[in-house]
């Protein structure tokens, strides 16, 4: 045995004899003393915790942890929250210059890893100190993404002068006269993207004018986000032959005639977002020869998306007379709310039948529809107030409507839409979203459950009236639901005369289920749904080949309105995030 061996031995040996003298010593000590006597065992124990992690090395962790943990260090989202709240408020995320400079500190291997990936030094932030030219060498020649704040402690022309030849994306938080005037002298001929929210509005109308810039002079220019700017601020002389993503948020009223020369010179366009959010008293003007001449639309040969949030329908349509729409997969929201135009007819902006619609609502109605060509992702996007929605099997071609999906608190919207729908083949139904004030949820909840089963239950003669091919239907009560949300007897009598008519139901999906004989505590609504599965499915599935009761977060649950992720439009935020109201139905 070997002279350390012994020593080891030793060393050990002489702790259990202190752990011994240990033990004896407290057991003797009175139980007033007892807890303090913990703290000082615990505190050695950790001391050699300690000790253990300081010697062992990181290596021994198993492979696939040490690429989780140096990948979620090194992986950084640069993109930017498109959706001003508040033209001084910009969601832009903070570059922290901690994590990868922990790398370095981990071991050598890691150390020599970090240092030798430009690209993990390439996310810059402005209001960094000490980080700012550590960052910097460390990039190399790699392209760099720069965060500029006009609260930054360095001069911005001196800043950006030293990497603008390599900057990759530009994102401008808070201009300041002297950022203004660094953008007006520095190339850029490597700059992808470009985000640029004014936090002053009389400095952006005061002393800048975008179509002077000089990063708009380099063709790698792809994405391009304003935020607070006016029409005549608008690049509209500048070519821009690959900008393919296009946001605006107008600060002032302008005409749509501004717009259209500026996307004259896009030609590989592909996705348009213009966020009227700030102000919604702005938006678009129409010129006096837009009102009632003729508009050339400009030709966007490459656009699968038009995303208009916020504007009003007469503003939309200015917007959308300007565009030549094409027959390909689209994205449009248009917001009628608080319009008085007239509503017109939407059937020139889809080209093909619809076979999928999906409608959410809120203070509005969210409309998602596929083409007739299922291979094409999103088809249309429309959001209407409730006037229009009650019209909208007048404003779209809806005969050859195959599937359904509708959230919504008004009885009479299903009765007076199912009748135009012979082809419906899928039918999902989300009732009880947050009342209107003043309205009375014990009778209205009771009249939805009412409406959708006496409209599909109406027969003449021998034969259903409407939806004849429905096969599927899918019930879902919120979590405020009311005990009646879903009357039971009357879903019952609804599927019986369907089956007696010929038009028996493949399958009802049932989310959120209760039944409250007595009128009970909804603290009961465990046993309340556990009396719906035992009472009702079996007398349901006398008439329905297959009866489904789910609750949250099961397999095959119920959506709550949101834009499916097949319909989704991934390439849309490459470049930064769209709010989360154009994804999902955000029920405010």
């Amino acid at each position: 045995m070997s002279q350390d061996d012994i020593a080891m031995e030793d060393e050990v040996r002489r702790c259990e004899e202190l752990a011994s003298q240990l033990t004896i010593f407290i057991s003797r000590m009175s139980s007033n003393n007892l807890r303090s006597a913990e703290s000082i065992a615990l505190r050695v124990l950790l001391n050699a915790r300690a000790r253990i992690n300081a010697v062992t090395h990181i290596g021994s962790l198993p492979v696939e942890l040490l690429v989780v943990i140096f990948t979620y260090v090194a992986i950084e989202d640069d993109r930017v929250q498109v959706y001003p709240s508040e033209l001084e408020e910009t969601k832009f995320p903070s570059f922290d210059p901690r994590y990868p400079l922990a790398l370095t500190h981990v071991c050598r291997g890691w150390r020599n890893l970090a240092l030798a990936l430009p690209s993990l030094w390439a996310q810059i932030d402005s209001r960094w100190k000490a980080s700012y030219e550590v960052y910097i060498s460390r990039a190399e020649t790699t392209g760099i993404t720069l965060r500029q704040h006009g609260s930054s402690p360095h001069e911005p022309y001196r800043q950006m002068r030293e990497i603008c030849r390599q900057l990759r994306r530009l994102d401008v938080a808070g201009f300041s006269l002297q950022t203004l005037r660094a953008l007006e002298h520095l190339d850029m001929p490597q700059l992808e993207c470009f985000t640029a929210f004014s936090m002053s509005l009389t400095l952006i109308v005061q002393t800048w004018q975008l179509r002077n810039l000089a990063l708009f002079r380099g063709a790698a220019l792809r994405a391009l986000a304003l935020g607070g700017v006016g029409g005549g601020w608008l690049p509209m002389n500048v070519h821009f032959v690959q900008l393919t993503h296009l946001y605006l948020s107008p600060s002032l009223r302008f005409a749509a005639s501004y717009l259209r020369e500026m996307l004259a010179n896009t030609p590989a366009l592909q996705h348009l977002h213009f966020d009227n959010h700030i102000h919604r008293l702005f938006g678009l003007a129409p010129e006096s020869n837009d009102s009632n001449g003729p508009v050339t639309p400009v030709i966007l040969p490459s656009l699968r998306g038009v995303v208009l949030a916020a504007l009003s329908l007469s503003d939309s349509l200015t917007l959308l007379r300007h565009l030549h729409v094409p027959r390909s997969s689209l994205t449009q929201d248009v917001d009628s709310s608080e319009s008085s135009v007239p509503i017109p007819s939407f059937e020139p902006l889809t080209s093909r039948t619809i076979i999928a619609l999906q409608l959410c609502t809120s203070n509005v109605l969210h409309i998602v529809a596929l083409t007739s060509n299922r291979t094409e992702g999103l088809g249309f996007w429309l959001s209407l107030d409730k006037r229009a929605a009650f019209q909208m099997y007048t404003l779209l071609p809806l005969c050859g409507l195959e599937y359904l999906s509708i959230a919504t608190r008004y009885h009479t919207l299903l009765p007076a839409l199912l009748p135009h729908l012979p082809c419906l083949v899928d039918l999902r139904v989300a009732i009880s979203l947050p009342p209107e004030r003043g309205v009375n949820d014990e009778q209205e909840y009771p009249k939805m459950s009412q409406a959708v089963c006496t409209a599909l239950g109406q027969s003449r003669g021998s034969d259903i009236r409407v939806c004849g091919r429905l096969r599927t239907l899918a019930l879902r009560s919120f979590w405020d639901a009311s005990p009646a949300a879903f009357s039971p007897p009357t879903l019952i009598d609804m599927a019986s005369m369907r089956d007696g008519l010929g038009c028996r139901l493949r399958q009802i999906i049932i989310q959120h289920p209760c039944y409250y004989p007595n009128e009970q505590d909804e603290r009961d609504a465990p046993a309340a749904r556990q009396l719906f599965r035992d009472t009702f499915v079996p007398a349901l599935s006398n008439n329905v080949d297959e009866v489904t009761v789910l609750e949250d977060e099961e397999p095959g649950s119920l959506d709550s309105g949101e834009v499916r992720p097949a319909w989704a439009t991934p390439d849309a935020e490459r470049y930064w995030l769209l709010p989360q109201a154009w994804k999902a139905n955000n029920y405010v």
